[in-house]
């Protein structure tokens, strides 16, 4: 460490202030660090350990936490596409260091303004907003069907509250997953018959229809998974 002009912390967020405590003094006083953390709301990354340990260096870049394993893991030497990564940090010189530092390495780097901070800081503890939308959008479908059964045949003759999960569960979610997947394809017709014909922008329903309709259907496949081994 002694002699280091770069120290890339590869440790989980809750070691950072034990390592700083430890081996801060060793460092040179130009030495750069690069914090690949991703710290939650809970953990602190090297930002907030620097301010609580009451030390004054602003020789540090935030990179490589948007790059997770299994992008590394799938990556071939052989393929023309680059690893891509954000540098972002509050002393330029450093993050330039660091861009070029990562550009050797293969990746493909980009300067990130030192106000995009707070969105760079998290980018691998979050499934991500459409998967949750997504998922959200379905359990709301299945709980609409699953009202509609419940109003359809509690007229019938012999109904019984305590056999409705078991005669009818199938047919909710057949029903769930049919919508789930009509959904699915209607926000992309719907898009390109606005450009067929007019020039109106598409509404921002329809587009975060389009942004959620991969996972919509996938989710789908799981009704139907569901259906499948209800029906056997």
């Amino acid at each position: 460490l002694n002699d280091a002009d770069i120290v890339v912390l590869a440790i989980p967020s809750y070691a950072l202030e034990t390592f700083l405590v430890q081996n801060y003094s060793l460092l040179q006083e130009n030495c750069t660090i690069v914090d690949l953390t991703n710290a939650s709301k809970d953990k602190k990354d090297l930002k907030e350990t620097l301010k609580i340990l009451g030390i004054d260096h602003d020789r540090w870049a935030k990179a490589f936490n948007d790059t997770g394993a299994l992008q590394e893991l799938q990556h071939r030497s052989t393929s023309k596409a680059k690893l891509s990564t954000n540098v972002c940090g509050p002393n330029e010189e450093s993050v330039e260091k660091i861009v070029q530092f990562a550009r050797a390495l293969g990746y493909e780097a980009t300067n990130a303004p030192y106000d995009q901070y707070e969105k760079l800081r998290l980018n691998q503890n979050t499934i991500g907003w459409e998967w949750v939308h997504a998922t959200i959008f379905m359990l709301v479908v299945f709980v609409l069907v699953f009202i509609y059964v419940t109003v359809q045949v509690s007229g019938r003759k012999n109904f019984e509250c305590y056999t409705l999960m078991c005669r009818y569960t199938n047919k909710m979610f057949a029903w769930t997953c049919v919508y789930g997947f009509a959904f699915s394809l209607l926000p992309g017709t719907m898009i390109r018959l606005i450009h067929v014909f007019s020039s109106t922008p598409p509404s921002k329903f329809l587009i975060w229809g389009c942004n959620i309709r991969k996972h919509v259907g996938l989710i789908s496949l799981y009704f139907l998974f569901l259906h499948l081994c209800m029906a056997v």
